[in-house]
């Protein structure tokens, strides 16, 4: 059985235009030491995916969740309030995108810290300072000691998302959520992010969600990806399969973007026409048929279901599109290494985890 056992779940919010439904049937699975990526535009509901699963969307949108989420086999949106506190950061621990909004300004790190740990364990103060100096090593901060009495503004950016890795890895939790836990880091600090999260999942058995709109990352990281649009999963495949060989238009159009070896840095990268379309103005049909080559009269009127495109003993591959990519026009051969088919940038971040090891 998997760790967590996304099934149908829908979002609706309430906006100025009326109720608007952000995520919309998605369905995925999280094994034990595995890692998900979640990947897609802005806008295309990764986010609120991960938030929903935690039933954390702000109250005045007055969200409606509906589906299950099964950690362990216990749905989390059936669960009452109180049950809920106590999974959250205990079994599941989420990395927010922003740390420094994320972390409390006005309180020291170690001490923010430490709260996670006195919030689901009986521990006193001074051990759960220790213990909240104990996590700051662990995830490599030098002096963690003397790290642990600085206000967040007085930390790097890396430091800072160290403290949230702490933070959530305060309580040993099954599965780990992190939102674009490199977004606005420089080139060696992501790959040094990067490491620390393959390091403690190894170390702990992690499930890991990772939420990307970088397919360098995800190409580095990821054993599954989910690829959405219009807050639906129109592809989920194996990363392996994926890279080599999309099924969804919309996924080669994701990965013609990104730079790849042979690509002259002069040529300017293929883009996908259109714009992700309002949630509150969706066409009616396949959200993405404006925006798609291959669409015909048909996508425009059948909002296609995700279905089993598998090719031989390739791996899982589903897609929600009614003209699939064909073979022909995908490579046949096995699906390349990771480092080869994510950006320049990524086998770079690869270099410099190599030459610090």
């Amino acid at each position: 059985m998997a760790l967590l056992d996304v099934r149908a779940l829908s979002t609706q919010i309430q906006t100025r235009a009326g109720p608007v439904t952000v995520v919309d049937g998605v369905s995925f699975s999280v094994d034990r030491g595995q890692t998900l990526a979640l990947v897609g535009e802005s806008g295309s509901g990764k986010s609120v995916t991960a938030l929903s699963l935690l039933r954390l969307l702000d109250p005045l949108v007055q969200p409606r969740i509906t589906g299950q989420v099964l950690l362990d086999g216990q749905d989390v949106l059936a669960m009452p309030r109180h049950r809920l506190r106590a999974l959250r950061g205990n079994q599941i621990a989420m990395i927010f995108q922003e740390p420094l909004s994320a972390l409390n300004p006005v309180l020291r790190v170690g001490e923010q810290v430490a709260e996670a740990v006195r919030l689901h364990h009986d521990v006193g103060h001074r051990e759960g300072w220790l213990r909240a100096i104990e996590l700051l090593d662990r995830v490599h901060i030098a002096q963690a000691a003397a790290r642990a009495r600085d206000y967040p503004h007085q930390l790097s950016g890396g430091m800072r998302q160290r403290v949230m890795i702490a933070m959530a890895l305060a309580c040993k939790p099954k599965l780990l959520i992190a939102d674009e836990p490199t977004t606005a880091l420089d080139v060696n600090t992501q790959a040094q992010i990067l490491d620390l999260l393959r390091e403690l999942q190894a170390q702990d058995g992690l499930a890991l969600l990772l939420i990307s709109h970088d397919l360098g990352v995800v190409a580095d990281m990821a054993d599954r990806v989910a690829v959405m649009y219009a807050g639906r999963v129109v592809e989920y495949a194996d990363a392996g399969v994926l890279f080599q060989s999309p099924a969804h238009p919309y996924s080669r159009g994701l990965l013609d973007s990104v730079a790849l070896d042979g690509v002259p840095p002069q040529q300017p990268l293929p883009e996908i026409p259109g714009v992700v379309p309002l949630l509150s103005e969706l066409p009616p049909g396949c959200a993405f048929a404006p925006r798609c080559t291959r669409a015909t009269a048909e996508c425009e009127r059948q909002v296609p279901a995700l279905q089993n495109h598998g090719r031989g003993d390739a791996g899982l591959q589903a897609a929600a599109c009614l003209h699939p990519l064909p073979r022909a026009e995908t490579p046949s051969e096995p699906a390349l290494p990771a480092s080869q088919l994510a950006a320049p940038r990524l086998r770079r971040m690869a270099e410099l985890v190599q030459e610090a090891a």
